[in-house]
């Protein structure tokens, strides 16, 4: 049982926790405050009894009474009790009250530094998880349908981008994989377990004040020790390892389903040559990939030596801490410690996010180190593949019809080309010879098959496309598939020719 098992999504519970620590320690202070003063001024008026006793007896008797010894000890013994209160007002000023003011002030860095530290785990959970590449993935996008020189090169350098945007964000998706599986069952735990070891270490710091407080507070009458026996007896009772028992099951945490990471591939449906989870190695990735795995190695490089100095430093701050926690004369030194301590956790969460970052950097070097590895000493592969410009001296005009549901269909009027074209002499089935052979077959069922796009389904030469060619806005476009108002365009339909549909 504890903060990093149980509270993960419990920050606002914690919060309120710790407000109001913090607030039972300022009344805590301010009772100590009150009793100091309190024990300073019932010191002073017992001296002041004291004196005023003094100067009324100071007539002395000329013979030995007991009653004067019993009233003489008594003073005696007031003026004692006196000094006693005074001694231990002065020692619970300097003692239990001057550390509970220190471990406040030490608590509030606490929650600050809780507060800091859960923020930038945070902001970066939410960095990795929504990067920068991925929003530059969904606004890149391929010049198409440009034919000239300078259309090819914002075209190369368009897909060069995307290519580029689309390593990224591999990249980045598996980074921010690995970092919500380090978040969830590393960073956040560690952290809450952090904020728990703090709070039982000033939980038992707490518990030394008291101790303290109660022991110089203590005094021999029977009813001031039976106050004090319940004061110690409610003080043994603080267990700083159980004191958070009750609080983590009142506030436990529901289970959530972590939202796993993967890949977009809706981002891929108008990119045919892209691939989920793959690394695009080719003509314009190459060289930026190498650039990548120099960067990231250079990284890792950096990151693990920051990592090495960073855990020597926490060896040597434990040794620091352990040897100090020896010298520590009364239980209330312990709040000496705290300072340190809590330096100890920060400099461990710095740590634990080496060690995240560290993750994704190696296994973003393996990624690419795989992808390179793979193609070494091989030529990259194009991306694109321009096919050759078809120019046309001429232009048909072209409109759009309407058809019978009320949508439009564009049509080019080639009357002027179809004269000019030689015309073929292709055999049409007699309709008599038809009719006579369905009939001779004697069949049950007869169907009628309508092909849609017959036409279009049929590619067009590269050398024929610039006869066909058309304007439309000032720019020429041509058919990469056989036009319909050609009149050559139904003699090359494969049905025409028997051997597509049965026996001749």
């Amino acid at each position: 049982m504890g903060f990093g098992g149980d509270l993960k999504y419990s920050h606002d519970a914690l919060l309120k926790l710790q407000d109001w620590e913090l607030r039972l320690l300022e009344t805590v202070k301010k009772f100590m405050v009150m009793r100091v003063k309190s024990d300073k001024e019932y010191a002073s008026t017992l001296q002041n009894l004291c004196n005023q006793v003094d100067k009324e007896s100071s007539c002395q008797l000329d013979y030995i009474s007991n009653v004067s010894k019993s009233w003489l000890l008594m003073v005696q013994q007031t003026e004692q009790l006196s000094k006693i209160m005074k001694t231990h007002a002065e020692d619970l000023n300097s003692g239990p009250l001057h550390r509970l003011t220190m471990m406040i002030k030490d608590k509030q860095q606490v929650k600050k530094s809780f507060v800091g530290v859960h923020q930038q785990i945070e902001a970066e959970m939410y960095k990795v998880s929504f990067p920068e590449a991925f929003a530059q993935y969904i606004d890149a996008d391929l010049i198409k349908g440009k034919e000239t020189e300078k259309a090819k090169d914002r075209c190369e350098k368009a897909t060069m981008k995307l290519h580029v945007l689309h390593n990224q964000y591999v990249l980045a998706l598996k980074g921010a994989q690995l970092h919500q599986h380090q978040y969830y069952d590393t960073t956040l735990p560690l952290l809450l377990d952090s904020l728990q070891k703090m709070q039982e270490e000033m939980i038992k710091a707490l518990k030394g004040i008291l101790d303290e407080y109660s022991e110089i507070t203590s005094l021999v009458t029977e009813e001031i020790v039976n106050v004090h026996r319940d004061i110690q007896t409610s003080v043994e009772q603080i267990d700083p390892n159980s004191e958070y028992n009750d609080f983590i099951d009142t506030h436990r945490s529901s289970e959530v389903v972590e939202q796993e990471i993967e890949f977009d591939t809706s981002l891929l449906e108008e990119n045919e040559n892209l691939q989920a989870n793959e690394i695009m190695w080719n003509n314009l990735t190459a060289e930026s990939l190498q650039v990548m795995l120099k960067t990231v190695i250079e990284e890792l490089m950096q990151t693990q030596q920051t990592l090495l100095s960073k855990e020597k430093l926490v060896l040597e701050l434990e040794k620091k801490i352990e040897e100090s926690s020896k010298t520590c004369e009364k239980k209330s030194d312990i709040v000496l410690l705290l300072s340190q301590k809590q330096a100890l956790e920060e400099l461990k969460q710095t740590v634990q996010q080496l060690r995240c970052s560290e993750a994704k950097l190696a296994a973003q070097k393996e990624l690419l180190e795989q992808k390179v590895q793979e193609n070494d000493g091989k030529e990259p592969p194009p991306v694109v593949n321009y096919e050759e410009d078809a120019r046309s001296v001429t232009s048909m005009p072209h409109m759009a019809c309407g058809k019978s549901h009320g949508e439009w269909r564009l049509t080019v009027d080639y009357c002027a080309l179809n004269k000019v074209t030689p015309t073929l002499s292709t055999a049409v089935p007699d309709m008599l010879e038809l009719q006579y052979e369905l009939a001779s077959k004697a069949a049950k069922w007869y169907a009628t098959i309508d092909i849609a796009n017959a036409f279009f389904s049929i590619p067009l030469a590269a050398e024929s496309r610039p006869q066909f060619a058309f304007t439309w806005r000032d720019m020429q476009y041509t058919w990469n598939r056989l036009p319909q108002e050609w009149k050559h365009s139904p003699h090359h339909l494969p049905w025409t020719d028997p051997g597509c549909t049965g026996k001749g």
